[in-house]
């Protein structure tokens, strides 16, 4: 473990050093943003690393003259063996010498993570916070003062510039955020070390924030060091902007929220909508900022929403009326008669005890009587062949071996059958997506060199897709090429791959449907995908319907594109049904 030096500030003289012209400066911006007062109870957060441990003796120097009351939390994440083990013992001794109560906090962040479905980084992120609020409410602390500087400011703009964002996002990050507030805001990195070796105040060292494959490291390790080549100042100048930025934002907020305010209807059943008319009377900056809000409204959360779906959304308003878009977080778009309709999608089933008032249709003659009887479920998953017993007969698009086989000749044809490659399902149980992956296992084992990382679910949302894939290509920079079941899937993973600059190195393959995929087909980063056409096996269900009834049995061919040839197993009927989707033929299949 590395040993720290303590130096007493008990004896009533002044350590001068203490009052350089660093902390003189962290002060002033004290003063501009009023971020402390006098008697404060304040819950300080302590990795151990240098930038919290500056922060922490900044505040120990200003204890006593301002009456300070000082808390401290340190969050081991469970993730660097006796590397997390030496940080804590690190964090305790500091805290035990300066007199600051101390609470540690265990997270299990890896398994927290896959609980969220989200990165390590981001589940660590949360776990943080979380614990800073816990403690700074048992301590009545008004405040929770995190470390974050100039350094940090430059690499989320340069992070956010990269991967799209708006005027929010080139704010950076901001120095008072509910009770969290940031009194480093007006250092660079460079700054802290120096003041750091001054008080001659040893600190703990992260070594995963050396690993360039975290692309906040790279930005910190390769992009922020070659902008100085050019100018020295680049950090400070990139973070300096952020704040122009924040200065702007307070001036239109209030505008933006009075607008929103009159212009958007919260309907009785959650959904927002946004009527056209309005739409198109406003000018482009606020025509964005509406859509942003509505969306940050109805998801629930702000991460992982980037420009590029601000833009599908303006693109969606100015299509024809019946046209959808996915969006983040289980969330439907839909443009209607009367404008846009956003919506947060139910997982949930309907009981079989409610009414099924004008919920039949006859789609044949009038005088065709139906009988049917609503069957007890008791909970549980209901896999589709569970169903299939009950059926005359149950037509299907394709066989779903062949599906699946169809995807891995594709992505051999890409990658030249080298590399890693991952597979995404909706849901482990889910039995046609895994019958598509079995397949395309078999095929890559007997015909490429291809090795397999793993199989991942995505519970449909495009949003669990990105973060995966995200994660993953992190990981393993080997990962060539990515396989999609769910229609989400794809569109997730060609997120990720497009803001990692990794567009032609990772194949991207498998199902979606236009409205979800258009963008990245667009862009090249989806190769290709597959989808059946919803209208064709309708009328292959209705055609099937009429044979039956007309004859007694299935027929083995019907008049319908892409099953002219039907292969039967029991009851089950198997067409040819497939479409690949590519950016030559998109505008055919627009659903």
């Amino acid at each position: 473990m590395m040993t720290a030096q303590y130096w007493s500030h008990q004896s009533g003289r002044k350590d001068t050093e203490m009052w350089n012209k660093q902390w003189e400066r962290v002060d002033r911006f004290l003063k501009k943003w009023k971020l402390i007062e006098r008697g404060d109870h304040i819950l300080l957060g302590i990795s151990g690393g240098a930038d919290s441990v500056c922060l922490a003796r900044y505040f120990l120097a200003k204890r006593e003259s301002l009456a300070l009351n000082l808390y401290a939390v340190h969050v081991n994440h469970m993730l660097r063996g006796d590397e997390a083990k030496r940080d804590e013992e690190f964090v305790r001794e500091f805290c035990r010498q300066w007199n600051i109560p101390l609470h540690v906090e265990y997270r299990d962040i890896k398994k927290e993570s896959r609980e969220k479905k989200c990165s390590e980084e981001e589940a660590g992120r949360l776990a943080r916070y979380e614990c800073f609020t816990n403690y700074a409410r048992q301590h009545q602390c008004s405040k929770i003062a995190v470390a974050h500087h100039q350094n940090d400011v430059a690499e989320t703009i340069l992070f956010r510039m990269i991967r799209g964002t708006g005027v929010q996002g080139m704010a950076g990050i901001l120095p008072v955020n509910g009770e969290i507030i940031r009194p480093f805001l007006c250092l660079s990195r460079e700054e802290i070390i120096d003041v750091l070796k001054e008080l001659k105040q040893d600190y703990v060292d992260d070594s995963t924030n050396k690993c360039e494959e975290y692309s906040r490291n790279y930005i910190r390790h390769r992009i922020l060091p070659e902008m100085e080549h050019i100018n020295k100042k680049a950090t400070v100048h990139v973070s300096e902007l952020g704040m122009q930025m924040q200065e702007l934002l307070a001036y239109i907020t209030p505008k933006m929220d009075a607008l929103y305010k009159e212009k958007v209807v919260h309907r009785e059943n959650g959904e927002l909508f946004l009527e056209e008319q309005v739409f198109y009377e406003m000018d482009l900056f606020e025509q964005k900022e509406i859509l942003r809000r509505m969306l940050f409204e109805i998801c629930g959360h702000q991460k992982d929403i980037s420009l590029v779906h601000i833009e599908q959304l303006l693109t969606l308003m100015g299509n024809q009326e019946g046209k959808q878009q996915d969006c983040p977080y289980n969330v439907l778009a839909r443009k209607t008669g009367e404008g846009l309709v956003l919506t947060k999608k139910s997982k949930s089933v309907k009981s079989a005890e409610q009414p099924l008032e004008n919920s039949l249709e006859n789609p044949l003659e009038d005088s065709l009587e139906v009988e049917f009887s609503i069957l007890p479920w008791n909970g549980g998953k209901v896999a589709k062949r569970d169903c299939v017993k009950y059926f005359d007969y149950d037509i299907e698009a394709f066989v779903n071996a062949d599906y699946g086989t169809h995807f891995a000749e594709a992505i051999s044809d890409i990658t030249g059958g080298e590399g890693t490659y991952i597979q995404f399902v909706g849901d482990l149980n889910s039995v046609s997506h895994n019958e598509w992956c079995d397949a395309a296992d078999e095929y890559f084992a007997a015909n490429t060199n291809m090795k397999k990382l793993g199989r991942y679910e995505t519970g449909d949302d495009t949003t669990s897709s990105y973060n995966q894939t995200k994660e993953l290509l992190q990981a393993n920079p080997d990962i060539t090429a990515i396989e999609g079941s769910a229609s989400t899937d794809v569109d997730g993973a060609a997120q990720a791959v497009d803001e990692l600059g990794v567009t032609g190195k990772v194949a991207v393959v498998g199902t979606s449907m236009t409205s979800i995929a258009r963008n990245y087909v667009e862009k090249d980063v989806i190769n290709t995908f597959s989808v059946w056409d919803p209208a064709k096996a309708g009328q292959a269900m209705i055609e099937l319907a009429i044979n039956v009834l007309d004859n007694g049995e299935a027929p083995d061919a019907l008049n319908v594109e892409g099953y002219e040839s039907l292969t039967a197993d029991g009851t089950v009927l198997y067409g040819n049904a497939r479409v690949d989707v590519t950016k030559d033929n998109m505008d055919e299949y627009d659903f």
